[in-house]
């Protein structure tokens, strides 16, 4: 499941404050998409085809759609998207996770396109 926000990206943890500066800037490609990818009216589509009242709290949809992103971008399998994104600094920072949380498994992120198709293909 899709979860509509992702309330930990905001805060700074332990990890982070050891981090140099440059941790916290992205390369300016990452950081155009990234200001598109945080406009609401890009997301609200994705959350109404994305139910969040039922099962266990799921993947934030910013994640989803900056590492399907990332996929996208560089030509990735589920498998390698998430081996690159849990070894880079800067790719968990575009995506939005932080470094003391676990990157999804590749299944949930293939689960959770083939969830969407199916739910945009019939509403």
């Amino acid at each position: 499941m899709l979860r509509s926000e992702n309330k930990n990206i905001n805060q700074l943890s332990l990890v982070d404050q050891w981090l140099p500066k440059s941790y916290f800037s992205l390369p300016e490609e990452l950081e155009k998409v990234g200001e598109l990818l945080s406009d609401e009216r890009f997301i609200e589509p994705f959350k109404k085809h994305f139910s969040t009242t039922c099962g266990r709290p799921g993947t934030p949809v910013d994640v989803y759609l900056r590492m399907m992103y990332l996929k996208g971008r560089y030509n990735l399998g589920y498998e390698r998207l998430c081996k690159e994104v849990a070894d880079s600094i800067t790719w968990r920072r575009f995506s939005h996770i932080r470094l003391e949380d676990d990157v999804d498994d590749f299944t949930t992120l293939a689960k959770l396109m083939m969830q969407g198709f199916c739910q945009m293909g019939s509403g």
